[in-house]
């Protein structure tokens, strides 16, 4: 039951997140405020539509993920039949146009749960990219949070959403949970 809630409140930040990318018109300035935090982002610059790629099955995408974390089991979610899958060049294009990385970290105000959030609801509020395989994914050892995505050739990419660095796991990480 735990776990049941815990996705549905993954999932309603993500729809939030979304929601408000939508409302905020583009080359606008976003002012985010808190005691600690004030930031300043735009983003006024235009993202083609991904090119060259092609949908697979979940089934697909659930063998590869599962291929590279097999830690993980039964906790991987995955709420679409399908997903796009691009080159990893394509995600560089997404990572250099989205903002995420230049919002600053505020340990348990604004950290790495709060930057994989908010990458991935960049991609999802957008009709194009929506489909992409992107999801999230959260380390127990160490403890970190994440984005993940299956590339064309069935390549499993980590992004860490604080800088935009794209790699492929390292062999000191255990993953908890991944959600798509």
């Amino acid at each position: 039951m735990v776990r049941k809630l815990a996705l549905i409140l993954l999932i309603q930040l993500s729809v939030f997140a979304g929601i408000l990318y939508f409302l905020i018109p583009w080359g606008c300035q976003c002012e985010v405020r808190h005691d600690v935090l004030v930031a300043t982002v735009t983003n006024d610059r235009i993202l083609s539509p991904p090119t060259n790629g092609e949908w697979q099955s979940c089934d697909y995408v659930a063998e590869r993920l599962l291929a590279e974390f097999p830690e993980v089991g039964d906790r991987i979610y995955l709420s679409d039949s399908r997903y796009l899958l691009v080159p990893s060049g394509e995600v560089e294009k997404l990572l250099d146009w989205d903002a995420t990385d230049e919002f600053v970290y505020v340990p348990e105000l604004y950290d790495c749960d709060d930057f994989q959030f908010r990458l991935w609801g960049q991609v999802n509020s957008l009709p194009e990219w929506a489909g992409l395989s992107m999801g999230i994914i959260w380390f127990s050892d160490p403890a970190h949070a994440m984005n993940v995505f299956v590339d064309i050739d069935g390549n499993v990419w980590l992004i860490e959403p604080q800088n935009d660095d794209m790699f492929q796991r390292p062999p000191d990480c255990e993953a908890y949970l991944i959600v798509m």
